[in-house]
C-alpha cells in the first residue's frame, strides 16, 4: 500500500512537471511566431520558422525510438527539458538585448538609402492619342509599385493596382476600340521621411475631376501607416487635428472664393450657394481622422475635397495642415444690453440686465446669467463690433478678419433657435479696417446699420449683405423633400410617418408628417433663417406655426449628401426624431 501511494505520488510529480513543460514550450512556440511576425510583418518568415520547427521533430524521430530504448529514460527526459529550458532562456536573453539596442537607436540610425530607386511603375506610358471622331488628346500613364518583398508591401500594390492600374489598362481597351478616354492622367509623387515613404498618386479624368489617393509605408519594419499612425507620429489627437484641418480648409475656401465674394453685393444666389459649398467642404463627411494624409517633411498634408462653383462640383486640393497658433486677440464691445467677448479666436455673449432689455429676454429666450459661445469660428480676427441692423433694435455680431473680410452672427434668431453659430464672410465687401454704428435715410423712413470703413474710409452699408445672407436658402436645397422615419415607442413598439419637407426662395418653411397607419395629419408653416456652418452643414434656425397653433423653435442643419438631403437637429426638439447624433436622409419629392 506504501509503495502505492509513493508511486502514486511519483506520477503526480512527473505529471505536473511535464504539464508545465509542455506548456512553456507551446507558449514559447506560439510567442514566436507573434514576434517574428511582428517584426518582418513577412508570411514567408513565419512559414520558415514552422517549417523549422517541425523539421526537427521529423528528423530526431527517425532515431530517438532505438535511442530511448537502450538508455535510461529518465536520464534522458531530464536532459532533454533542461536544453529546452536553457534555449528558452537564451531566447529571452536575446530578446532583452534587441530591445535595449532598439532603446538606444537615434533616428539617425536607421538605414539610409531611401528614394526613389525604391519605386518602380506598374504602368509607365506617355502618348497622343485620337479616337475615332479624329479628337486629338496626350496621354500620361504611371502607375507606381513599391519595391519590397513583404506581405504589407505586396497588399499595398493589389491595392494600388486596383485602383490605377485598372483605370489605366480600361483606357488601353478604349484606345483598342478607339473610344474616346475618361482618363488623361495617372501621376504620382512620393514623398520621403527618412524610411517611411509617402506616396500621392493622382488620376485627372475628364470633365476636371479627378481622383486623388495617399499611401504611407516605412521600409524599416515593412509596415503600412494609415490616418490614424501618421496622427501619432505627429503627435497630434484627432480632435486638435480636426479643429485645425477645418480651420485651415475654411481659410483655402475663404482665400480662393474672396473676390467674388467681394463683387457678390446684391446677388444673394451666389451668397446662398457659397455659404452652401462652404458647409459641404468643412462637413464631417470630408474633414475626419480618415481623410487623406501624408507626410512631407515636418509637414502634415491632407487632401481636401472643396466645392466648386463652375465644371465638377468639388475638386481635391493638396493643403499643408496648419497647426499655427490663433492670434491673441483680447477685445470686448457692447451696445445697449449686449456685451461681447474675443479672446485667441473664441467669441462669447452675455446681456446686462437693463430697462429694455426684458422684452428682449422673455421673446428671444436668453438670461442673464449665461455666457453663450459662438461655434464656426475658424479665421483670425482683429476686432469685434456689435451695432444694431434695422428699424427697431436688432443687434449683431460683426468680426474683421486678419484679411480684411467681414464676418458676422445673426443674434437675435441664433438666441431664439438656441444655437448660436458665425455666418461665415458677408459678401460685397473687402480690405475693411473699422466698423461704425450710423442710420440711413429712405423714402420709407431711416433705419439703423453698421458701416465697415476701409482702408480708403469709404464707408459700406452692412444691412443688405446681412438681409442677403440671412433670409435667402441655396438654390439645390429649394423643393419638396421627402422622408420615411421609423419612430420607436414604449407603449406601441414602432410605426412609420412621412414626413414632407419643402423649402422656397426667401426662408419659407413647410413641414407635413403624414402617419397613414392611424390617419394622422400634421402641417408646421413657418420660417427659416440662416445662422452659419459648423461640421454637420449650413445650420438655420427655424420657427415654425403648428396646425393647433403651438409655435415651435430649435435649429437644424443641411447637407446635400450623394444619396439626398442630409437634415439634423442641433438645438430645440429632434423633430424627425433621428437617432441620438444621426441625421434624416430626405430624397426628392
Amino acid at each position: 500500500m506504501q509503495k502505492q501511494q509513493a508511486n502514486f505520488k511519483t506520477f503526480i510529480v512527473f505529471w505536473l512537471s511535464q504539464t508545465v513543460s509542455q506548456l512553456g514550450s507551446a507558449m514559447t512556440g506560439y510567442a514566436l511566431v507573434l514576434w517574428v511576425y511582428g517584426q518582418t510583418n513577412s508570411a514567408l518568415s513565419v512559414s520558415l520558422l514552422t517549417l523549422c520547427s517541425y523539421a526537427t521533430y521529423v528528423l530526431v524521430s527517425v532515431f530517438a525510438g532505438g535511442f530511448v530504448d537502450r538508455h535510461r529514460k529518465k536520464s534522458i527526459m531530464l536532459c532533454a527539458d533542461t536544453v529546452a529550458f536553457l534555449c528558452t532562456l537564451l531566447i529571452a536573453a536575446l530578446l532583452l538585448l534587441n530591445l535595449a539596442a532598439c532603446g538606444e537607436k537615434e533616428p539617425d540610425d536607421t538605414p539610409s538609402g531611401y528614394d526613389d530607386s525604391l519605386i518602380s511603375e506598374l504602368y509607365s506610358e506617355e502618348g497622343e492619342y485620337t479616337d475615332s471622331e479624329n479628337n486629338t488628346l496626350s496621354y500620361n500613364y504611371h502607375v507606381p509599385r513599391i519595391v519590397s518583398e513583404t506581405a504589407v508591401a505586396a497588399a499595398l500594390n493589389a491595392e494600388i493596382a486596383d485602383q490605377f492600374g485598372a483605370l489605366v489598362q480600361e483606357q488601353k481597351n478604349m484606345m483598342a476600340s478607339r473610344v474616346s478616354l475618361t482618363c488623361i492622367s495617372v501621376t504620382w509623387t512620393s514623398y520621403w521621411n527618412d524610411s517611411l515613404l509617402c506616396l500621392v498618386v493622382r488620376a485627372e479624368m475628364d470633365g476636371d475631376t479627378s481622383m486623388t489617393e495617399t499611401y504611407s509605408y516605412d521600409f524599416f519594419g515593412g509596415k503600412r501607416l494609415m490616418s490614424e499612425d501618421l496622427l501619432a507620429r505627429c503627435e497630434l489627437s484627432t480632435q486638435d487635428f480636426i479643429t485645425a484641418a477645418r480651420r485651415t480648409a475654411a481659410n483655402y475656401f475663404d482665400e480662393t472664393y474672396r473676390d467674388a465674394l467681394s463683387g457678390s453685393m446684391g446677388s444673394a444666389d451666389f451668397i446662398a450657394s457659397y455659404a452652401e459649398r462652404r458647409a459641404w467642404t468643412l462637413s464631417d463627411e470630408n474633414i475626419n481622422a480618415e481623410m487623406r494624409l501624408y507626410l512631407d517633411g515636418g509637414a502634415l498634408h491632407m487632401i481636401v475635397p472643396v466645392g466648386s462653383f463652375v465644371g465638377a462640383e468639388s475638386y481635391d486640393a493638396d493643403l499643408a495642415l496648419d497647426l499655427s497658433a490663433r492670434e491673441t486677440v483680447e477685445k470686448t464691445a457692447q451696445d445697449s444690453f449686449v456685451k461681447v467677448a474675443l479672446s485667441g479666436g473664441d467669441l462669447t455673449v452675455s446681456f446686462e440686465k437693463t430697462a429694455d432689455s426684458a422684452w428682449y429676454a422673455e421673446n428671444f429666450r436668453f438670461d442673464y446669467e449665461t455666457v453663450y459661445p459662438v461655434e464656426g469660428l475658424y479665421s483670425d480676427y482683429t476686432d469685434v463690433f456689435v451695432g444694431s441692423v434695422g428699424q427697431g433694435y436688432f443687434p449683431y455680431i460683426f468680426l474683421l478678419t486678419s484679411e480684411g473680410a467681414v464676418e458676422y452672427v445673426n443674434l437675435l434668431e441664433g438666441l431664439t433657435a438656441g444655437f448660436l453659430c458665425d455666418g461665415g464672410p458677408l459678401g460685397g465687401v473687402k480690405g475693411i479696417v473699422s466698423f461704425k454704428s450710423g442710420e440711413v435715410e429712405e423714402d420709407y423712413g431711416t433705419y439703423q446699420t453698421v458701416f465697415a470703413v476701409d482702408a480708403s474710409g469709404e464707408k459700406h452699408d452692412l444691412s443688405g449683405a446681412v438681409s442677403d445672407a440671412d433670409y435667402t436658402i441655396p438654390s439645390e436645397f429649394l423643393g419638396e423633400w421627402t422622408a420615411t422615419v421609423t419612430h420607436d415607442t414604449a407603449e406601441q413598439g414602432s410605426y412609420d410617418s412621412d414626413y414632407i419637407l419643402t423649402l422656397t426662395d426667401g426662408g419659407g418653411l413647410t413641414v407635413q408628417d403624414i402617419n397613414s397607419e392611424v390617419g394622422l395629419f400634421f402641417e408646421y408653416t413657418g420660417q427659416l433663417n440662416y445662422l452659419g456652418t459648423n461640421g454637420e452643414g449650413m445650420v438655420f434656425g427655424y420657427h415654425l406655426n403648428e396646425n393647433a397653433g403651438t409655435v415651435r423653435y430649435g435649429a437644424f442643419t443641411l447637407l446635400r449628401g450623394s444619396d439626398g438631403l442630409h437634415v439634423k437637429s442641433v438645438a430645440g426638439e429632434n423633430f424627425f426624431d433621428a437617432p441620438s447624433g444621426r441625421y434624416t436622409v430626405f430624397a426628392r419629392g
